[in-house]
């Protein structure tokens, strides 16, 4: 049996270098999401972890990864990210595509 395992992932934005790391269970299904960007305490960092709590209270309580990209996807900032030979429109669109497709990855 697998025991628990993460990857973490490093996406350049223009707020700095953000830190994703995925944290999986022993079934191979996302437990759980970190996210570091910036200083601990500033305006960034705290609407960072805000998202990467709801969307591990969404994990918790079985929402399919599908519905939560559905919520993230396309949301607009000011500046762009570029991952992944992809242009995304802001931090929460750039992690909709991210935890979606690591999770497909892992299930196939």
């Amino acid at each position: 049996m697998v025991a628990n395992h993460s990857k973490t992932i490093k996406i350049k934005t223009m707020y700095g270098n953000m830190d994703l790391t995925l944290v999986y269970n022993k079934e191979n299904k996302l437990n759980n999401i970190f996210i570091l960007l910036g200083k601990s305490g500033t305006t960034v960092q705290a609407k960072i972890e805000a998202i990467a709590r709801l969307v591990n209270l969404c994990l918790e309580y079985k929402i399919p990864i599908k519905e939560i990209q559905k919520h993230l996807l396309g949301i607009r900032g000011r500046h762009t990210i570029n991952y992944d030979g992809k242009i995304f429109y802001s931090i929460p669109d750039v992690l909709s595509y991210i935890i979606f497709n690591e999770q497909e990855l892992k299930e196939s």
